[in-house]
């Protein structure tokens, strides 16, 4: 027995039940394929989707509206099932004629089953309506412009479903946000919701199809108070694409967070650190719309299922420019990212400023050379900065001691404050204490440029690094001669690999270059690496400075 047959067997009246069923199986293959309209409508440029008005299903396009009527049949579509529907086509195509509707009208049935062959001769008659279609699952789909109809209820519930997948930035598994649409479909049709009043707004479909469009990262709050740096930049300089690179500690979130403040146009903050190359689009587009469009208002021709993460880029940068909005998107930790991904996202985003964080590591290089930019950097503070921030910490220091301070720590704001702390409890507040023991490297508690630029000499590969704490001996700038002079001195590598190993110090940050030739290792760095040297023992560093001395004998002075 089929469960066709069981059912029917437990009901009083069989045939009751068989006309409940078909009833039910037509409206919700009409829901369903209204759900797949709606998961649609963006794609196609659809203004509004109408049920149960005066067709099962009304498509608003510009200028154009389509009314199509919905069969499920189990049995060939057949002349009757659609006869009283072209009588109303007729109707409705007269209210156009007389400038009662808008836009040109077209009609459309839409069955899971083929037209009979009677049905069949009248399609192919030469009376026949030219604006008239009857679309299946296999008829020819070249003048097909809606999704193309099921063959059975499953199947229209899975092609929904497949479409739902595509949505970007979706939070419902794809089959309960068909079921929920569904469901709205079928209150909209009742008429019971003032809301829907029949109508689904293309511009509204975001937010019913739970699309996250909320911005998911705020802009850290700058320290209070925030200490200027000398030469501080704009945070707009008119630039499309600026770099700021910086070591850890040198306050490159600190210093946009404040700039934002005072700069005209929206900013939208992503901390990229953790996120994927592959996401990295995705999670821009998502940050920009929910910073600039409300609960994902006004983007449905932009949250179109199927695209991408650079291609919603585009479509927003696109809006932006059309709105005439001035936008930035400030990305931090970007030498965590592959350049390859990073450049797609600013080349999809034309008309969106980029301002990019990032520490002198991974692929910064690569993305200085591709995108034909300068890296920029934060020179610290000034000595009297550096006297405020020890004063409000009951430390005391003169003018030299401040500037001693600098040079020992490059001014970097987290070195310098972390610097201030230890004084002020292992040193009783003295500045000049603390500089005489940085200096010998015989401060006894590890300091925050300990750890991050040592992290750094870590990463270094050995004949950089042994380069570079030779280089930290060297007070001041040295043209590359005497460089080179130095360190061969010291038994240093040969000329070709020493050209190699400057590029790397200065891709790292920690090669600072000079005018007329000269260079110098980043005063924060110096201290590291005397640190060190210390490490090899008084016999290593006597050897040294022995080759120091040597090299100055000869023409380069230390």
């Amino acid at each position: 027995m089929t469960q066709a047959a069981r059912r029917a067997a437990n009901v009083l009246d069989p045939a009751q039940l068989v006309r409940i069923e078909a009833v039910h199986r037509g409206f919700l293959f009409q829901h369903l394929y209204t759900v797949q309209c709606l998961l649609s409508a963006a794609t196609l440029s659809v203004q509004s989707v109408q049920v149960e008005s005066d067709e099962d299903v009304e498509v608003q396009f510009e200028g154009r509206r389509i009314y199509v009527q919905v069969k499920h049949r189990k049995e060939p579509l057949a002349w009757n099932d659609i006869e009283e529907a072209l009588t109303r086509f007729g109707g409705l195509r007269a209210a156009h004629e007389r400038g009662e509707r808008d836009g040109e009208p077209a009609f459309l049935v839409v069955s899971n089953a083929a037209p009979n062959g009677p049905l069949a001769a009248k399609l192919a008659a030469a009376d026949w309506p030219v604006d008239v279609r009857i679309d299946w699952p296999s008829a020819d789909s070249v003048a097909r412009i809606l999704p193309a109809p099921p063959a059975s209820l499953l199947e229209a519930a899975k092609a929904a479903s497949q479409m739902a997948e595509d949505l970007p930035f979706a939070t419902l598994a794809p089959e309960t946000l068909v079921w929920k649409l569904a469901g709205l479909v079928s209150l909209a049709a009742t008429g019971e919701d003032e809301n829907l009043d029949h109508t689904f707004q293309v511009g509204e479909l975001p937010h019913l199809f739970e699309q996250l469009v909320l911005q998911l990262q705020d802009l850290p709050l700058p320290p209070s108070p925030y200490r200027v740096q000398e030469h501080e930049p704009d945070l707009l300089s008119g630039e499309r694409v600026r770099l700021i690179v910086g070591y850890s500690g040198a306050g490159k979130t600190s210093w946009l967070a404040q700039s934002a403040q005072h700069a005209s146009g929206t900013l939208v903050y992503l901390d990229v650190g953790d996120t994927p190359g592959a996401a990295l689009a995705n999670a821009v587009a998502r940050e920009v719309a929910g910073r600039l469009f409300e609960k994902g208002q006004g983007l449905g021709q932009v949250f179109l299922p199927g695209a991408s993460g650079r291609e919603i880029l585009q479509l927003l940068s696109r809006r932006l420019a059309d709105q005439g909005q001035v936008v930035t998107v400030a990305l931090d930790n970007v030498h965590q990212l592959p350049a390859d991904d990073l450049m797609g996202v600013i080349q999809s985003a034309r008309d969106i400023r980029f301002v990019l964080l990032g520490r002198p590591e991974g692929e910064v290089s690569a993305l200085e050379a591709v995108l034909g930019v300068a890296r920029e950097a934060l020179l610290g503070w000034a000595p009297d900065t550096v006297a405020a921030a020890a004063h409000d910490e009951g430390c005391q220091g003169d003018a030299a001691d401040c500037q001693r301070l600098i040079d020992l720590t490059g001014g970097l704001p987290l070195f310098v404050l972390n610097a201030i702390s230890v004084a002020k409890s292992d040193y009783d507040g003295s500045l000049k204490r603390l500089c005489a023991d940085l200096a010998r490297s015989a401060h006894t508690r590890e300091i925050a440029q300990d750890l991050i630029l040592g992290r750094v000499f870590d990463r270094l590969p050995e004949a950089v690094a042994d380069v570079a704490e030779l280089l930290s001996l060297c007070d001041a700038p040295l043209r590359r001669e005497e460089v080179r002079s130095y360190v061969a001195a010291a038994g240093g590598p040969e000329q070709a690999v020493f050209n190699r190993t400057l590029r790397h110090l200065v891709s790292q940050g920690l090669l600072q270059a000079f005018a007329n030739d000269r260079i110098k290792l980043h005063d924060a760095a110096r201290a590291v690496g005397k640190g060190r040297l210390l490490l090899h023992g008084a016999e290593g560093l006597k050897g040294k400075r022995c080759s120091q001395a040597t090299a100055s004998s000869s023409g380069a002075r230390m």
